[in-house]
């Protein structure tokens, strides 16, 4: 169920961050257009080319420096680290979708690809702003907080608890220990009387 909850969250990152990327790809032509006077000099076809290879890159950026799973750790705030983590993953995104263009001989101008990342940077922190009040919110305001009783005593129940408590925003709280153990119910008897316990049934 832990590992459920943190799938679906880095999900939900991924489907809004590939949102945020849209979005910005058509808010980055027409400030392009509005800066320049012109509209940007690539059909619908390569302009359809890069957002793919500028998704895939940044895609691959994001989870290869597991900046999701970062801010899901961290309850879904901007820390430094995670701050840090995005800022490299930009820069090296726009080094290696500029690469990619160059190589490929795709006329894109080097304005639209600042103005580009720029957009998604900003569209970026706004979805991180609006998924911390809704996928943390319980995190945000300390309720909901599901008290749990773990029972029994194995190697799963260990990984378990060390889940719930490496992950504190999803909000468990491990009230105890219960560890059931086999026992014969004949043990504190002396021998005499479970004989005849034995004879009378």
């Amino acid at each position: 169920m832990l590992r459920w909850r943190k799938r679906i969250r880095r999900m939900t990152y991924l489907m809004t961050d590939l949102l945020c990327l849209v979005i910005a790809s058509l808010v980055a032509n027409i400030l392009y257009a509005q800066i320049l006077g012109r509209k940007l000099n690539i059909n619908t076809l390569e302009n359809f080319g890069f957002l793919c290879i500028s998704t895939l890159v940044l895609m691959m950026m994001f989870l290869f420096l597991s900046i999701y799973d970062n801010t899901i750790e961290e309850e879904g705030m901007l820390t430094i680290k995670v701050i840090f983590k995005m800022i490299v993953a930009y820069g090296v995104s726009t080094l290696l979708i500029g690469a990619g263009l160059f190589y490929l001989h795709v006329p894109l101008s080097r304005l639209y690809i600042g103005i580009f990342i720029l957009v998604v940077m900003f569209l970026q922190l706004i979805n991180r702003l609006i998924m911390r009040m809704t996928q943390f919110k319980d995190s945000v305001k300390s309720e909901a907080v599901r008290n749990i009783l773990v029972v029994g005593q194995s190697q799963k129940g260990s990984e378990y608890i060390e889940e719930i408590e490496k992950h504190g925003y999803l909000n468990f709280n491990i009230v105890g220990y219960l560890n059931i153990k086999k026992v014969n119910p004949y043990s504190h008897l002396p021998i005499w009387e479970i004989l005849a316990t034995w004879l009378i049934l």
